[in-house]
């Protein structure tokens, strides 16, 4: 073969490769985009929820530049009265009445994929009035739930652990549970096919003897009509022998002087009762000034008292400007003392 011939062949061999890696090069975006599939992806996934109940929906959306989607609820954009209404930020609101068959749809802006949910909306469950014992020792008890509508096959949600129930009748149940911490428990109670009921607190309490009843602070002085707070830990009740005292223990004196100024204000709990004693004050009293003194017979004296509007004397006179003059001869008894009346 002639040599330019050979040449030839093989500068063509060379062009024949390049321009297939070129064409490779050239076709690897076609490849990936086919490996970036569109899906719809909605959470949360299959969800109870009750009547006139909300609940908000995100939609992804992958393999598409535009990630906006259409909401639909059983085929139907936006929703409707029998099925519940979606709006197109995802916010779906359940009817009014427990429908069929329920799906959630969100279709991607390709008009082509969609992702579908199941929603499941239900009624409420059974509601719990009353339980017994009331309250209830730490432990094992078999709790007694009154209430509304409870039927075989209920459950019993207490403290967050579910348990089985012993069916009497529609209004009663049985629960056997245990619970170990003096606290307020949440109950529930869900039938068949129902969501968990209203929440209904159980108080347990501790078996031991409480604390001796205290009260803060255990005496004080008070103004007529004012007031003073008492404090006393689980205090069920408070008593005042005068004045009112509320059911927080905040204490309001009388408007006048009772019989005694000397007040006894009580607090009664788990641990008994416990007592202050107050003081009542008329910050109003008169006061005369000065408070005693020694005059010869015949002699003056002048005494003070801001606001008063008679005086009067048990021996000798006082005018009414508080000027006391001593008797000529001593009286019987031998005492002289002015008083001031407002």
């Amino acid at each position: 073969m002639h040599p330019t011939t050979l040449a030839g062949e093989r500068m063509a061999a060379r062009l024949k490769s390049s321009s297939l890696v070129l064409l490779l090069c050239a076709a690897s975006p076609f490849v990936t985009g086919v490996m970036n599939a569109q899906t719809v992806t909605i959470s949360p996934g299959y969800t109870s929820i009750g009547v006139n109940q909300t609940l908000q929906y995100k939609a992804t959306v992958t393999g598409l530049m535009d990630t906006t989607v259409t909401w639909s609820v059983s085929g139907v954009v936006g929703g409707s009265t029998a099925k519940g209404f979606i709006t197109q930020n995802g916010l779906y609101t359940a009817p009014a009445a427990i429908p069929g068959d329920t799906t959630i749809s969100a279709l991607a802006s390709d008009k082509k994929t969609i992702g579908v949910v199941y929603v499941n909306v239900a009624p409420a469950g059974p509601t719990i009035s009353s339980v017994s014992p009331n309250p209830v020792p730490v432990g094992n008890a078999t709790l007694t739930f009154t209430g509304t509508g409870f039927v075989q096959g209920a459950t019993a949600l207490v403290g967050g652990a579910s348990t089985g129930t012993t069916f009497v009748n529609s209004t009663t149940l049985k629960v056997n549970v245990w619970h170990g911490k003096a606290e307020l428990v949440p109950a529930q109670i869900a039938n068949p096919g129902t969501l968990w009921g209203a929440v209904f607190y159980v108080p347990f309490v501790s078996t031991t003897p409480p604390p001796p009843q205290t009260i803060s602070p255990t005496s004080a002085s008070v103004n007529l009509g004012a007031t003073q707070q008492f404090t006393s830990s689980g205090a069920t009740s408070w008593t005042a022998t005068a004045g009112m005292v509320s059911s927080t223990g905040l204490y309001t004196a009388p408007a006048t002087m009772p019989a005694s100024d000397h007040v006894t204000v009580t607090a009664t709990g788990p641990g008994g009762s416990a007592s202050a004693s107050v003081t009542l004050v008329n910050p109003n009293a008169q006061h005369i000034s000065p408070t005693s003194v020694s005059l010869n017979l015949g002699a003056t004296q002048q005494f003070t008292s801001s606001g008063a509007t008679m005086w009067t004397a048990t021996a000798g006179t006082v005018s009414s400007t508080g000027l006391y003059t001593a008797p000529a001869t001593m009286p019987r008894p031998p005492r002289h003392c002015g008083q001031a009346r407002s």
